[in-house]
């Protein structure tokens, strides 16, 4: 995804890094290719519920974003099927969209988590799971 995001426009700067420590890897990424160190927009889409400490994923994406910048994550709702540990590792069983919005607020400030209209299924398995979205906006004042 990342190199077809790459060759359809030049503003938009995709690299590979750790969740929980972006500003991190943006500096060991900056030795091999030009990463800028903020961001006018973070994505995150269906990665959430792979990393153990979401509280720092959104203090990371806040680090790196510039004043007024946002943040959007899509993710999974809270769903029984355990087996995801083992079959896709993934960490979390999805989320409550309260729980989101909880610590959305106490990084940003403010946040209001949506449940989507779609599912994510597995065609493969008949499982689904509901899907949010919780958009994010850096304050221009400091937290």
């Amino acid at each position: 995804m990342l190199e077809v995001l790459a060759k359809r426009t030049t503003r938009i700067t995709p690299f590979v890094g750790l969740a929980e420590n972006i500003p991190e890897s943006i500096e060991q990424a900056r030795s091999h290719i030009a990463v800028p160190r903020t961001f006018d927009f973070v994505v995150s889409t269906l990665m959430l519920h792979h990393c153990p400490d979401v509280k720092k994923v959104f203090s990371s994406f806040q680090k790196v974003m510039k004043p007024g910048g946002m943040a959007i994550v899509v993710d999974l709702c809270e769903h029984p099927f355990v087996e995801f540990r083992e079959e896709m590792g993934d960490y979390h069983l999805g989320f409550k969209p309260s729980e989101i919005e909880a610590l959305a607020r106490e990084t940003f400030g403010g946040a209001k988590v949506k449940k989507l209209p779609k599912m994510c299924s597995c065609s493969a398995s008949g499982r689904s799971a509901d899907l949010f979205i919780c958009p994010m906006t850096k304050s221009n004042q400091p937290r």
